[in-house]
């Protein structure tokens, strides 16, 4: 038979499989150590070959520091079509034509043309946000397009993000608490409580307890949302409406309104803004090769055509920021000679070789550059 201590077990697995999220490679997540005012960036964690896929692990604990995720552009577009960036998607879909497009929407963190499913994101807001550019991009006549294309990419690279992140904290200040109590309430007080009285009596008021939390959190989190926003968001809440029915999900709500601030973000863009100078280089360097040197995929003709196209904007676009915010990253994309032996390197993963030229071994498709060339 079923106990208290069964159902707090139960609690506890759920919480730990809702802060386990499956991501894109593309993601970056970054973080802050608790007693710190320095944020540090990392990849998902992968397993060897499967790096354009990953899973992160978010704070369990509202003691511990936000949590945030940005994605990359998992979606290319150009001119006429749009597809998934085979730079840094394990999509199989095809680049589909802007007059092929009855409709597009999200469906949690998958983005629906013509109602099928056709690229999965990080997050829900992430697929929202990608629905809304091909949407948008879509409905401009062709000889816009380019214009708007490369507006998307201005607004991501966007800076000020630290003023965003201290409007959110005061904004939602409220919901951090509510949190913070309804975790106490129900992985401290709990516990506690049933191995105090050896009864499971006092299980009901608490679960009580419990959901009355979490549908103040649902409340919460929809005037927080406004604040953060600056506007009344049109239509159902129904992520919050999940809060109150679901009260896992309520304990995520706080790094739910986080992520929706970064999520229009760039990560090269949060990588150089918010961390500290010590810890940022190496993961920026990998952020502008993995876009100007792709590894070559089994994608179609059509994919890498869109793919190169919305790329070297983006290259360009990154390169851009890179001049005006850390110039000093740009002068490390090229290593330095290990010694004479050395006569060519990779300018993807920037392994030497003692050949002069050839195809790297673990960059598939990515052609060898002679140092002879950067004398």
């Amino acid at each position: 038979m079923l106990s208290g201590f069964h159902f707090w077990l139960a609690l506890l697995g759920l919480h730990l499989l809702e802060n386990m999220r499956i991501t894109t490679g593309s993601a970056v997540v970054f973080y802050r150590r608790s007693f710190s005012g320095n944020w540090q960036a990392r990849t998902p964690f992968s397993y060897p070959g499967g790096g354009r896929w990953g899973w992160i692990l978010s704070s369990l604990s509202p003691l511990n520091p936000t949590t945030l995720v940005a994605q990359d552009f998992a979606l290319a577009m150009n001119e006429e079509q749009f597809s998934p960036n085979a730079a840094l998607s394990s999509s199989k879909s095809a680049a589909v034509p802007y007059n092929q497009i009855q409709s597009v929407c999200a469906d949690e963190s998958w983005v629906l043309v013509n109602g099928n499913r056709y690229l999965r994101c990080e997050c829900r807001d992430a697929a929202e946000q990608f629905s809304r550019q091909i949407d948008e991009i879509r409905r401009l006549p062709a000889q816009k397009r380019t214009a708007a294309i490369e507006s998307i990419l201005d607004q991501a690279f966007k800076g000020g993000m630290s003023e965003r992140l201290r409007l959110f904290r005061s904004s939602a200040q409220t919901v951090e608490i509510l949190v913070a109590w309804l975790w106490m309430t129900a992985f401290v007080l709990l516990p506690f409580m049933l191995a105090a009285t050896g009864s499971d009596a006092v299980l009901l008021p608490l679960l009580a307890g419990i959901w009355l939390l979490a549908a103040a959190i649902a409340r919460a989190s929809v005037k927080a949302r406004q604040r953060i926003e600056g506007k009344k968001t049109p239509g159902f809440p129904w992520k919050s409406l999940k809060y109150a029915l679901y009260p896992v999900a309520a304990l995520r709500a706080y790094q739910d309104l986080a992520e929706r601030v970064v999520n229009k973000t760039h990560p090269l863009a949060l990588c150089t803004e918010l961390c500290s100078d010590s810890q940022e280089p190496e993961l920026a360097i990998e952020l502008v090769l993995r876009i100007r040197y792709p590894r070559a995929g089994a994608t179609n003709a059509e994919v890498n055509a869109v793919s190169e196209w919305f790329n070297a904007r983006l290259e360009q676009r990154m390169t851009k920021h890179l001049n005006e915010r850390r110039p000093d990253i740009l002068k490390k994309l090229i290593p330095e000679r290990l010694n004479e032996g050395c006569l060519s390197y990779c300018p993807r993963c920037r392994m030497q070789y003692r050949r002069a030229d050839g195809i790297c071994s673990d960059c598939p498709g990515v052609a060898l550059k002679s140092f002879a060339f950067q004398a």
